[in-house]
């Protein structure tokens, strides 16, 4: 069976940072380097024949440093993705892989060139291959799952486990991680996906301002991606905004087949 993907995405500066270090990569749509984020949602959808891929960043270090690092990473994903031709259907757990080896090589050749200590940006992918969907993240952006009522986690947060009052654990895994100090090991899996099934791709703007009970309960009350993101968004907003926010909703429905008539 073959399906259309529909998917609504933002991304937005919130209500405190001064810049904004999320990006985004859908369809080969990304931000520019310095950007306000968005002021709109945008919605769409795509044959899941095309093998479309979707990914969020979240960069990380100061002197625009961050917003590059996100760049940089959506950047080298296009580059990638193009380079592929579609061929990864049958091998994206592969593909996301070299993806993200890829990204952390070009992030770290511009931290290395212009003597920057410390940048880099988290990610989170999703490729809907022949008859499997691959997902991977380097970090704490997360991928969700919505199917038949239940709702979990299908990412592993990168973060340290540590004793203290910290206000955020520290990543123990980021594109940009040189591999001369530690090896960079994304979290890749695949799975099946089926109709009616619900993909959200999110940074910790999302993650940090709600619970994924909360999560959860906005996506099930709305049957429109576009309209779910909205609310989303507004309710992260509605906690304070604190950090930057980029949301990517997808949905797999089925493709009603042609109907041919005929004519005598």
């Amino acid at each position: 069976m073959s399906y259309k993907i529909q998917y609504a995405y933002t991304c937005s500066r919130g209500k405190v940072r001064k810049n904004n270090e999320d990006n985004f990569w859908v369809l080969g749509n990304y931000l520019e380097r310095l950007n306000g984020g968005m002021a709109t949602i945008v919605e769409g959808q795509v044959s899941q024949k095309t093998v479309p891929a979707f990914g969020v960043f979240d960069g990380m270090g100061g002197e625009s440093c961050g917003e590059t690092a996100a760049f940089l990473a959506a950047d080298t994903f296009q580059q990638c993705y193009q380079e592929d031709e579609g061929e990864c259907q049958d091998y994206v757990e592969e593909f996301l892989r070299n993806s993200c080896i890829s990204m952390n090589n070009e992030v770290c050749r511009y931290a290395w060139e212009h003597r920057v200590d410390c940048m880099g940006a988290t990610a989170a992918l999703l490729v809907f291959g022949r008859t499997r969907i691959g997902v991977c993240n380097v970090g704490d952006s997360r991928v969700y799952q919505a199917y038949d009522g239940a709702f979990r986690q299908i990412s592993k947060d990168h973060v340290a486990r540590v004793n203290g009052n910290y206000k955020k654990a520290p990543l123990t895994q980021y594109i940009g991680l040189p591999e001369e100090e530690i090896r960079l090991i994304p979290y890749v899996v695949s799975g099946e996906y089926h109709e009616g099934d619900r993909f959200l791709i999110c940074s910790d703007g999302l993650t940090d301002m709600l619970s994924d009970e909360e999560i959860a309960q906005i996506m099930g009350a709305y049957s429109e991606v576009k309209d779910a993101v909205f609310y989303l968004l507004q309710a992260a907003m509605g906690r304070g905004g604190r950090d930057n926010t980029t949301i990517i909703l997808c949905e797999l429905r089925a493709e009603k087949a042609e109907k041919w008539y005929r004519k005598f």
